[in-house]
């Protein structure tokens, strides 16, 4: 059978040195992708998900303990700008790991490095204009936020400094997505953890220990993106070595391959556009109903991202194995990846959904001890119990149309849900309230996932032809 042939998640003998736990394939599942394959790939992709937040805790606690107030408020209005501008580029990492995926599972190891040199070509092009225009950026941004004139202007000193490593942030995007792609996952969870430990020691030195303030914070940043760079560097140069690939400069800048990345690229970008605007008018719509809602609401949207980078761990699975599926041109495999992700993931979200119910209000009272907050939340606890057996469906299908490549599904989803979710909002907040908000926040997401699920009919045998 051609899938018990190319079925390859691993890497060369001798490349990588966790190989001895990687040996456990057989040829018992090699017609198919295994729950231990899945738990493989996922489980360090949720870890390295879960220390996302760790750098925002970090800049926000060596902040919080200068004399002057001004400076952490200035690098929250600064990283509210640079987090709209940096992480709506991670389409860059999706499309590497879709398209990485596939030519690996093809087993075409000049087509995959082709697929990271166009992609990070893409990503120095796109960060060199960051560079350029980041004054304007910084200008633009912080006047949007309207932070008091020396905020501003210490957000502004941040973000200059900050957007000087667009490139490195980029290319580490770029990297995470190859290493994903040929189901290396491990090598992103070393990324993460070098980016955030620099990004950590710096901190500590160039603040509280050198004094220099925001300055210190964004070079800080920089650092660590820098680590996350390098500390792919030397797996990088292995791979090339193992594949022995020689690369070929035209077939580079092949026309058709070219429309393909920036066409998939920019349906991301979309979808990225009308994802962040969602949270937004989320924002925005809580704020009107008073400081007490606001506030519960940024709690309660804290166990939405925490549960949401756990689902994404097995979405990101799924890119793997669908993608590789795919790329070998195996229908069955596809399918059986795809029931295997929506199981795993299915299982994390009644996990979520038992913990929100059980544990949801001491957990909220680990975050704040003012009554009135705590009051707030446990009304909407409801809302956060059913969260994650709704938001599920749209994590999982990204993940499995990401390996696809099917990006302009994935646009008109967040698109359409994004329409549903405004109207909701306009029909449901005036007569229930934070009430009507959640359900349109659902509805948000359950859009994706239905109109995911009706595209995905019939993709898989097109695909494989």
């Amino acid at each position: 059978m051609e899938g018990a042939a190319t079925y390859c998640l691993h890497p060369p003998c001798g490349l990588d040195p966790l190989e001895p736990l990687h040996r456990s394939m057989t040829d018992a599942h090699a017609t198919g992708p295994s729950h231990r394959d899945i738990v493989r790939l996922s489980l360090p992709l949720i870890a390295s998900n879960l220390t996302v937040p760790l750098i925002g805790l970090v800049d926000t606690a060596v902040a919080g303990h200068l004399p002057q107030a001004s400076v952490l408020a200035a690098v929250a209005a600064a990283s509210a700008v640079s987090s709209v501008v940096l992480i709506g580029l991670n389409f860059l990492r999706m499309s590497t790991s879709g398209l990485t995926a596939q030519a690996h599972g093809a087993q075409d190891p000049g087509q995959t490095w082709l697929v990271f040199f166009r992609s990070a070509i893409l990503a120095l092009a796109l960060a060199g204009i960051l560079v350029l225009a980041r004054y304007a950026i910084a200008s633009v941004g912080i006047s949007l936020i309207a932070p008091p004139g020396e905020v501003a202007a210490l957000a502004k000193e941040y973000l200059h400094i900050r957007l000087l490593g667009a490139p490195l942030t980029l290319l580490s995007m770029v990297s995470m997505g190859f290493f994903i792609g040929v189901g290396r996952p491990k090598i992103a969870l070393i990324m993460t953890i070098a980016s955030n430990l620099v990004n950590v020691g710096l901190d500590l030195l160039l603040v509280p220990g050198l004094g220099w303030g925001v300055s210190g914070l964004a070079w800080a940043t920089i650092g660590g993106e820098l680590a996350a760079v390098l500390s792919a560097l030397p797996f990088l140069v292995q791979r090339w070595r193992a594949d022995t690939v020689i690369l070929d400069t035209q077939a580079l800048w092949n026309a058709p391959a070219w429309r393909k990345l920036l066409s998939g690229n920019a349906d991301l970008w979309i979808r990225t556009l009308c994802l962040t605007g969602s949270f937004a008018v989320f924002a925005r719509q809580a704020a009107q109903l008073g400081e007490t809602a606001l506030a519960a609401n940024a709690v309660l949207l804290q166990l939405q991202a925490l549960m949401s980078y756990g689902l994404d761990g097995f979405a990101n699975a799924a890119e793997v194995l669908v993608g590789q599926a795919l790329g070998a041109r195996d229908g069955p495999r596809t399918k059986r990846a795809i029931r295997l992700a929506m199981q795993w993931s299915l299982g994390l979200a009644l996990l979520f959904s038992a913990l929100f119910a059980l544990g949801g209000h001491p957990i909220v009272a680990l975050m704040t001890d003012l009554p009135e907050i705590r009051l707030a939340t446990a009304s909407l606890m409801p809302w956060m119990v059913l969260s994650p057996l709704i938001s599920v469906w749209a994590f999982t299908y990204d993940g499995i149309f990401i390996g696809g490549t099917w990006t302009r599904s994935m646009r008109n989803s967040v698109a359409a849900a994004a329409v549903t979710f405004c109207v909701a909002v306009w029909a449901l907040q005036g007569p229930f309230g934070q009430h009507g908000l959640w359900a349109a926040f659902l509805m948000f997401f359950a859009v994706r996932g239905i109109w995911l699920a009706v595209a995905l009919r019939g993709k898989v045998d097109a695909a494989v032809g």
